[in-house]
């Protein structure tokens, strides 16, 4: 039976991505055509993102002379922060609109519609 292994997943793709663009902003050899993401740890996804994010943030007029996969990244990162932020209030909202509800029944009304809170 001839050897094979997995196809990268998709974690360990986008580990192996962020990882050749952390070496871009820092100054070291890059290359975004060839990654390698079998060699990458998927525990460094987050602490690559959050570097790249910081990085990006604080560098904002610098980003337009890099790569364009990294303009396209801190494009689509800022887009997901957006989001997020947008998810994070809708759902604060609905908390707020569901306490103030349920401060309208008494206790025994809460207990006889399972609403615990």
């Amino acid at each position: 039976m001839p050897c094979s292994t997995d196809p990268p997943t998709n974690r360990e793709v986008a580990t192996a991505r962020t990882r050749e663009l952390v070496n871009e902003i820092e100054g070291r050899d890059f290359d975004h055509k060839d990654f390698h993401a079998s060699y990458c740890g998927t525990s460094d996804l987050q602490a690559n993102v959050r570097k790249l994010c910081v990085w990006c943030k604080k560098n904002s007029n610098k980003v337009g002379s890099m790569s364009l996969e990294l303009q396209l990244w801190w494009r689509d990162h800022q887009a997901e922060d957006t989001r997020h932020e947008k998810e994070a209030l809708v759902k604060q909202q609905k908390r707020a609109i569901r306490r103030k509800a349920l401060s309208k029944l008494s206790s025994e009304e809460r207990r006889a519609l399972d609403l615990y809170d």
